[in-house]
Parts: structure tokens; C-alpha cells; sequence
């Protein structure tokens, strides 16, 4: 129970750049229906791991970022949502750099690939990369990361419903 606790509150100092963990609560706390539920949801933060490796990751629609964040990180297109990566090791929590691929496919089979930018706050290393949904969509993540010093890729699957 104490490393789930540690690594939230890691996580929570990972996704601060961005505020994804602070409109996430305030969400969950003003929630008034079963749609705002699912949106709220949908913006909890994933968390994987791999022998001295942790990854996490989480969407965000732009559209429900301030508008100084989305101008500042030149988040523009309000059917866009943002997907956060960060890598960190286990032993010794510090964020790790990585190289990151991947791709999306969603429910009739349209592969998307996703592009990168790497986004640094403070002491924090994390990857965004964006990219447009319709209004209500579900798509399957692949990742493929390759964090610096290793040889050996890890790799990430999973399912994302969007509501924007």
C-alpha cells in the first residue's frame, strides 16, 4: 500500500506541468451525472510496470484545459485531446528520457501514428503528443518506448474512450 501512495504522488508532481491531475479532481468533485462521471474518468492517469521501469500516461481533451495552459503549450483545436508519457525508474524515482512511437487505431480499424514533443517543467520530463477525435471516441494505444540506456523496448496497449 505505501509504494501506491508513493507512486501517485509521483505521478501527481509528473502530470503538475500541465494541470491534468488538478482538473481531474476538480472534476470527480463536481460531477452530476453519469456523462460527467465518464469524462471525469477518462482523464485518470494509467500507470505500468517494467522491472526498473514505471510508465504513466493520461488524456486530456484541450478543449477542458485554461486557456493560458492551451495557449502557452499552443493547444488550439478544441476536438483535440493531449496523451502524456512519462518514464521514471523504480530504484531510484527520478524521470528517465525515452523515445516514444506509437499509434492509435480505433473502432473501424483507422491507424493514426502519433508524433512526440517532449515537455519540460521544472524537474519533470514527460511527452505529449496530440492529435483529433470526434466527440465520443474509442481507440486502442499502442506504445513502444525505449528509455535512454536501455536496449530493450517496453511496450504499452490499452483502450481509451473519449467523451469530449
Amino acid at each position: 500500500m505505501i509504494n501506491y501512495v508513493l507512486d501517485k504522488t509521483r505521478l501527481a508532481r509528473i502530470f503538475q506541468g500541465i494541470g491534468i491531475l488538478t482538473l481531474a479532481l476538480s472534476i470527480l468533485t463536481g460531477c452530476e451525472s453519469s456523462l460527467d462521471a465518464e469524462r471525469a474518468e477518462q482523464r485518470m492517469p494509467g500507470l505500468r510496470y517494467f522491472d526498473d521501469y514505471q510508465v504513466a500516461y493520461g488524456f486530456v481533451p484541450a478543449s477542458s484545459l485554461p486557456t493560458v495552459v492551451r495557449e502557452r503549450y499552443g493547444f488550439s483545436d478544441s476536438e483535440a485531446v493531449i496523451l502524456t508519457v512519462a518514464v521514471s525508474t523504480v530504484s531510484e524515482p527520478k524521470n528517465v528520457p525515452a523515445t516514444i512511437t506509437g499509434y492509435t487505431v480505433n473502432l473501424t480499424k483507422q491507424r493514426r501514428q502519433l508524433e512526440f514533443d517532449q515537455l519540460v517543467q521544472n524537474d519533470y520530463l514527460s511527452y505529449i503528443a496530440t492529435f483529433g477525435v470526434d466527440t465520443r471516441a474509442t481507440f486502442d494505444v499502442y506504445l513502444q518506448i525505449l528509455p535512454e540506456g536501455s536496449d530493450v523496448p517496453l511496450q504499452v496497449e490499452f483502450r481509451e474512450k473519449v467523451i469530449l
